[in-house]
């Protein structure tokens, strides 16, 4: 959102640095995959309301003439964002993405046999995940990164809807804490429940041979 909004050359590079405190293989994916839809959505969204995204030469040039035609809505700060996450990606598992585009190396996924849990078994599965995170993280995931998270979701909720009823006749009424708009926050949010959906979802045979026959998955990516 900050560079949505104030892009900066320093919001770029800490853009570049994140990879190294994530994995392209569990995340990196699906935040690129995520970016690409939330530039289509933010697009459709500025030209229906007629409005010019922020833009890295505006600080310099001030008051500039706006663009015209159908990019006249496209933030192209918010597109610059795309490749330079994946190059960071690509320089910090380099190694993950020579196998995956320049190997034979054979994925040990392949030779693993898959679960085939029911869907309650799945459903409990995501509950689970999203509960307790994964792997290393599951302590600080359920005692501290969830609750603090939750109560930050409850307050945004809670100030924009008090300013809500406070400005029902502003144009721009439905603004809160920090700037950060409702749908934003409750869209993060239900990214977090459609991952973990997914995460439980793999485990049935039936909709994990459903999705993965017509859009197999990327050699390599798990190695």
């Amino acid at each position: 959102m900050r560079i949505y909004c104030r892009p900066s050359v320093r919001d770029y590079i800490l853009l570049f640095c994140y990879p190294t405190v994530s994995y392209f293989s569990y995340f990196g994916f699906f935040l690129l995959t995520y970016l690409f839809v939330a530039i289509l959505v933010l697009w459709v969204r500025s030209a229906l309301r007629g409005e010019r995204p922020a833009s890295l030469l505006d600080r310099r040039r001030g008051s500039a003439q706006k663009k015209k035609g159908i990019f006249a809505s496209l933030s192209l700060p918010l597109l610059l964002a795309l490749p330079v996450l994946a190059c960071g990606y690509v320089c910090v598992e380099y190694r993950l993405f020579r196998l995956m585009l320049f190997s034979h190396t054979v994925s040990i996924r392949s030779t693993m046999q898959e679960a085939a849990l029911t869907l309650p078994a799945c459903w409990r599965e995501a509950v689970d995940v999203f509960r307790n995170g994964m792997m290393h993280v599951d302590d600080r995931h359920k005692f501290f990164v969830m609750p603090l998270c939750l109560c930050y979701l409850l307050y945004v909720n809670l100030v924009n809807l008090r300013s809500l009823r406070k400005r029902r006749k502003a144009k721009r009424g439905n603004h809160g804490a920090g700037g950060v708009s409702l749908p934003f926050v409750n869209l993060c949010f239900f990214l977090l429940i459609l991952n973990s959906l997914i995460y439980g979802l793999y485990d049935n045979a039936p909709v994990r041979d459903s999705f993965f026959c017509p859009v197999p998955a990327v050699t390599g990516i798990s190695v």
